[in-house]
């Protein structure tokens, strides 16, 4: 195989492994209502925020500090995220919300998955477990990632509603 066929298949790579986290979080959505969705889209920057925030944290600082190696960096960002996560589904699940329509649910989908991409994208820690082609980057990458994130939020309102 040479470097062009490689590049090609790892750029296809990268938008198959999209495709499957938007078809799993839109039959999740379709399943049991958008709260997840929701969720996920909410606490992951979240996780990012209070990743960049740790480093200044009092007592858990110098612990974050010695966590030097990328897989102990990505899994304290998983546990931040898995905590941001149940806080933030707690706070925003309710039992009158029932399933969507199927477009609803893949409009959750992809909003979430939109939000995961762009916020891997900008996180080093993440980088480091799983390196987005360029393709990918040009399109969740910083000239577009603000657009990215309020189409999103605007769909998972929509979906909510």
């Amino acid at each position: 195989m040479d470097i062009f066929s490689a590049a090609f298949f790892a750029s296809q790579l990268d938008w198959i492994i999209i495709a499957v986290v938007a078809v799993l979080i839109s039959l999740e959505c379709f399943r049991a209502g958008p709260a997840r969705a929701i969720s996920i889209a909410l606490s992951f920057p979240l996780a990012l925020l209070l990743r960049d925030s740790l480093s200044n944290a009092a007592y858990a600082g110098p612990l974050a500090a010695s966590l030097t190696t990328p897989v102990l960096q990505a899994a304290l960002f998983g546990i931040l995220f898995g905590g941001s996560f149940f806080l933030v589904y707690r706070m925003t699940y309710s039992f009158d919300v029932g399933s969507p329509g199927l477009a609803q649910a893949i409009l959750c989908g992809a909003a979430a998955t939109a939000v995961i991409v762009a916020v891997w994208i900008m996180t080093p820690v993440l980088q480091d477990i799983w390196h987005f082609g360029p393709n990918v980057q040009s399109v969740f990458g910083a000239a577009y990632r603000l657009w990215w994130l309020l189409a999103a939020y605007f769909a998972l309102a929509f979906a909510r509603g």
